[in-house]
């Protein structure tokens, strides 16, 4: 079985090692994406949607602040008037619980909802290519034809030559999501796109935000096809049979 360069980005931190993959509801779907094609929902939809599968809605998707009174979060919210003669919310913190204070007082404002995603999940490694970081419990989570992408920089700026190809999409952003946990969160937490709650880390997701003139799915088309960059994965259970402290191995076919 080959063994393939893991990308690496650096940051402030440490230097990170990673792998892209993805697993579709259907293979018409996975066809689509190795043509060229990425259909990437609204935050809206993602906020909104029926879920078939774990982890596909998220009712804070494009939040811009959360804001959720408890036991351990002492905030209340209440609407005053803004010397503009707009009404505007203020959130009062404590460090003891107030006479009448309301639990379950939840405020959340959301960003415009121009944004299209294009999610997908990241197998992290160190220098020696050994998994550091791969979630088994993401193999419950969407469908069962998946790809791997073993040509991450390729990938990268395949997607952002491509914009040319898309007139109304005005920028395209990337990154890891930032899991945060529901417990330690603030009182007033400032969110973004890049952000969710730890209910969701085991997806390790990383994530194309396409900033959309128009409010609707995004068909993006990239300018070829994925042939070179990407291998089908044949066997999720074997796939997801990789293990912390080996190489990643298993059956994957060429483009056909």
């Amino acid at each position: 079985m080959k063994q393939f360069t893991p990308t690496t980005i650096e940051n402030q931190e440490r230097t990170v090692y990673f792998y892209l993959y993805k697993f579709f509801e259907t293979a018409e779907y996975r066809k689509c994406f190795l043509d060229g094609m990425l259909y990437c929902n609204t935050a809206k939809y993602l906020r909104e949607c029926e879920q078939k599968y774990d982890g596909v809605r998220d009712d804070f998707e494009n939040a811009e602040i959360i804001s959720i009174a408890d036991d351990n979060h002492l905030v209340q919210h209440r609407l005053a008037t803004l010397p503009d003669g707009n009404v505007g919310v203020y959130f009062d913190e404590y460090k003891d619980k107030p006479k009448n204070y309301k639990n379950n007082q939840i405020f959340v404002s959301f960003n415009t909802d121009n944004l299209n995603l294009f999610c997908m999940s990241a197998i992290y490694l160190n220098s020696k290519s050994e998994i550091i970081g791969f979630d088994k419990d993401n193999k419950n989570n969407f469908g069962e034809y998946g790809v791997f992408i073993h040509n991450v920089p390729s990938f990268m700026k395949l997607i952002d030559d491509s914009c040319k190809y898309n007139p109304t999409i005005c920028n395209v952003k990337r990154g890891f999501v930032q899991y945060i946990d529901y417990e330690k969160r603030s009182s007033v937490q400032n969110w973004d796109i890049l952000k969710k709650f730890s209910f969701y880390k085991a997806q390790q997701e990383f994530r194309f935000v396409f900033e959309n003139n128009e409010d609707n799915i995004l068909q993006y088309k990239l300018s070829q096809p994925l042939d070179n960059l990407v291998k089908i994965i044949d066997n999720k259970s074997e796939f997801f049979s990789n293990s912390i402290g080996s190489r990643i191995k298993f059956t994957a076919s060429d483009i056909k």
